[in-house]
């Protein structure tokens, strides 16, 4: 919060939400499916009928075909799409899980589904070299390395406002390493010991376990020992699946909640409350018939008998490659600010890269069991995220936000309640703007 401003945002202890979900399902006779990573969404001219899962629970993949009348999505935020910014060789070292992949993004664009917000790209902040989010939960001061705030706010940690130079100054910390003027520095020297054992409970709550575990095996001491701070890669949140007032978007049966719908923000809050909506409206399809046949559907058998291919090839490229070579074409042509432009002649050409690396990944890719196959089917939906976000970004003649284009500097009110729409219909993509409120 601003110092003298009203508290408003909340943060709670989420160290157990999946075990309290999990009791939850539970309780309500829900069956869980585990080690069934989802490859492709399921659909016949009136709707959804199902999806093809992949069954990991050993070495040899195997097959599980879910039929259902209504499916909802929550796969959540998009990482490894971009080159790692702290560690390019380590591109597990992310901010968010490095396992949210869009996956039901990538499916739902398959079929036909209307995606928005793609081309809106977003950077978070956090620890310089061990990526988490959680940077609001620091209660420190960010300094420049002589000492001086960065920002007017606070000049020692405040436990009730936190610093909130970050989110005010998106690019501090991408400036302060360009300009020469950095690094930029979380210190937290100034906080009372009960602050400090607040903050490391604090990120307990939000799952920082990992960097607290690093931070005790090093001897790192906030409390005595500045940390460096800087910008993390680009991500997509809040981007993909358009949805209307229900949570169901324009191919029935497919509803969306969380951080993968493309035209709702709100973080937890929108999951939670969507999830619900999206829940609730799922349950009407159950007065209906029995859902369509799916096991000889064409488009099943044909996904099966590719992903079997991958499987069955020997020697071929492994999916680490073709997820670096991923992170580089979009790193190098889509990238988004600060300091980092796109135009229509760099998203032209990443595109056409884009369609060079699919043939290659086609032809060449080959995994050796049911693990790498999941990671190869994760690399193949970012193709088409990095995909769909090349042509939305391209289509958007101006610059908002971090979508920043060379050849279109200034930002065009008239799009300003507007989104941009981008679907595939008979493989070919397809844009359209529509009005924000519709």
């Amino acid at each position: 919060a601003y110092p003298g401003r009203p508290n408003i945002f909340l943060k709670y202890d989420g160290h157990n939400q999946k075990k309290v979900l999990t009791d939850q399902a539970k309780k309500r006779g829900v069956r869980i499916v585990n080690h069934s990573p989802v490859l492709e969404l399921l659909r016949d001219d009136n709707g959804i009928t199902g999806a093809l899962a992949l069954d990991i629970s050993s070495d040899e993949p195997a097959y599980r075909i879910v039929k259902a009348k209504a499916v909802v999505v929550a796969t959540g935020y998009v990482s490894r799409l971009f080159t790692t910014d702290p560690t390019p060789s380590q591109m597990f070292n992310t901010n968010m899980c490095p396992s949210g992949t869009g996956d039901s993004i990538a499916q739902a664009w398959r079929l036909g589904a209307h995606l928005v917000n793609m081309e809106k790209t977003y950077r978070h902040a956090g620890p310089r070299f061990l990526a988490r989010c959680g940077k609001a939960t620091w209660i420190g001061v960010y300094r420049y390395p002589n000492g001086k705030p960065i920002g007017p706010f606070i000049t020692k940690p405040n436990v009730e406002t936190g610093d909130m130079t970050s989110d005010i100054w998106a690019s501090a910390f991408t400036d302060l390493k360009l300009n020469g003027t950095g690094p930029a520095y979380m210190d937290c020297s100034g906080a009372s010991p009960e602050d400090l054992e607040h903050m490391r409970w604090a990120m307990r709550c939000e799952g920082l376990t990992a960097l607290l575990d690093y931070m005790d095996k090093e001897g790192i001491d906030p409390g005595r020992h500045a940390v460096e701070f800087g910008q993390y890669e680009a991500n997509l949140c809040t981007n993909g699946i358009e949805i209307d007032i229900n949570g169901e978007s324009n191919i029935r049966g497919l509803f969306a909640a969380g951080d993968m719908m493309g035209n709702i923000s709100g973080d937890i809050g929108a999951a939670a409350v969507y999830g619900w909506i999206a829940g609730h409206h799922a349950g009407d399809y159950k007065t209906l018939g029995q859902p369509a046949d799916v096991d000889g559907a064409p488009f099943c058998q044909e996904r099966m008998a590719f992903f079997s291919g991958l499987y069955e090839r020997s020697g071929g490229a492994s999916w680490q490659e073709a997820n670096f070579a991923l992170q580089q074409i979009m790193t190098e042509y889509a990238d988004c600010g600060p300091h980092r432009l796109r135009s229509d002649t760099l998203l032209t050409a990443g595109i056409k890269y884009i369609g060079d690396l699919r043939k290659k990944i086609n032809k060449e890719m080959s995994v050796s069991d049911a693990h790498e196959l999941m990671r190869a089917a994760e690399v193949l939906n970012l193709l088409d995220l990095g995909e769909a976000l090349m042509i939305a970004a391209r289509e958007r003649k101006e610059s908002r936000g971090r979508h920043l284009r060379a050849d279109f500097t200034f930002t065009n009110p008239l799009l300003r309640d507007k989104f941009l729409r981008v679907w595939q219909e008979g493989g070919t993509p397809r844009t359209a703007w529509r009005d924000r409120l519709k």
